[in-house]
């Protein structure tokens, strides 16, 4: 995990961008890459204060191309949207989670709709053109934000995206709060 003053540091970074909601998501409630990817906007109702983390972008493998059908296992829940990129339901129903709209997260997010790049699919942080965005381009981003914070992990490395997630749990324990609640936010 981020130390707490890096964590400081990144979400500094991050406020001077438009998307700065992205990288709350992942350093604050711990969304993973996929769950952040996904987000449509009509699972955030900024009226009621509510963030649906139900569903999930992912990339399906084919099971024939030519046909576009894909290797979806039975039970599992997907809506195509191009090409091999799906929104999926988590893996159990314990991934879904509805989440409180804190303010360090709602104000960036309604003044990002205000400027985000419209998508066909509705979703919160695509590509420029309105596509998915796929996680290398933003595994880029983040290790430019992190770059511009002056943050680096101990080793020298830069730090995985999904060390966010585990910088949410640490603060969220840093703050006290009941460890019921962790699980349930994460």
């Amino acid at each position: 995990a981020l130390t707490p003053p890096q964590a400081v540091s990144v979400l500094g970074a991050a406020g001077k961008r438009e998307d700065s909601a992205r990288w709350v998501a992942a350093l604050f409630y711990g969304m993973r890459q996929g769950e952040c990817l996904g987000l449509t906007w009509e699972h955030v109702n900024l009226e009621r204060g509510e963030l649906d983390v139900s569903w999930q972008l992912q990339a399906l493998r084919y099971a024939d191309r030519e046909r576009e059908r894909f290797q979806i296992p039975d039970g599992y829940e997907a809506r195509r949207l191009e090409g091999a990129w799906h929104l999926t339901r988590p893996k159990t129903a314990k991934g879904r989670r509805v989440i409180p709209l804190l303010p360090l997260m709602a104000g960036p997010l309604a003044a990002w709709r205000e400027v985000a790049p419209e998508s066909p699919y509705g979703l919160v942080w695509p590509r420029p053109d309105g596509r998915p965005r796929d996680s290398k381009a933003d595994r880029a981003e983040w290790w430019a934000l992190c770059e511009e914070a002056g943050v680096a992990h101990p080793g020298g490395r830069r730090y995985h995206l999904h060390e966010a997630r585990n910088t949410a749990a640490t603060l969220l324990m840093l703050a006290d709060v009941d460890p019921m609640l962790i699980t349930e936010i994460l």
